[in-house]
């Protein structure tokens, strides 16, 4: 039988989360289920669980600004959603792992070393890892980063 959090916590004689692992105050728990009385915490943050979203919605446009939204990021991974203004820019800089990137609204150049591509909504580009990379915003622009580090063994 599949229990809520408050479920397990009420069981325990325990209100909070905070309360159950006070250690861990920061810690952010957005969703959590129980199976077979263990606590799953959901990796996936900053974003409604089990509901259809229009992906490009969750992020918000700001005049003159880049606005990011981290939905998961760990030391094996990245995703990160964001929404330019037109005419900003995140400069050339590189990765030591492979980002990919889905265009979710509007046209943006993505420069991987000396080439450019301008990128339209659907479309997606992998910058490889340790390749200097740039992003400018030809117009409004959103969209979906996604980087894999490498094991810290490799």
């Amino acid at each position: 039988t599949s229990r809520g959090l408050g479920d397990v916590y009420n069981r325990q004689g325990l209100q909070t989360v905070s309360e159950r692992l006070p250690q861990h105050t920061d810690l952010f728990i957005t969703s959590t289920e129980c199976y077979g009385g263990t606590i799953m915490s959901h990796p996936i943050k900053n974003i409604e669980h089990s509901t259809v979203l229009p992906l490009a919605e969750q992020v918000t446009y700001q005049p003159g600004q880049i606005v990011s939204k981290t939905l998961a990021q760990n030391t094996h991974h990245n995703v990160t959603l964001f929404a330019f203004d037109k005419n900003e820019e995140i400069s050339a800089h590189d990765s030591s792992g492979d980002a990919m990137v889905t265009v979710l609204d509007g046209t943006g150049r993505i420069t991987i070393g000396d080439t450019e591509h301008i990128l339209h909504a659907g479309d997606c580009i992998v910058m490889p890892a340790k390749i200097p990379h740039a992003v400018y915003a030809l117009e409004r622009f959103k969209m979906l980063l996604i980087v894999l580090f490498p094991d810290a063994q490799e």
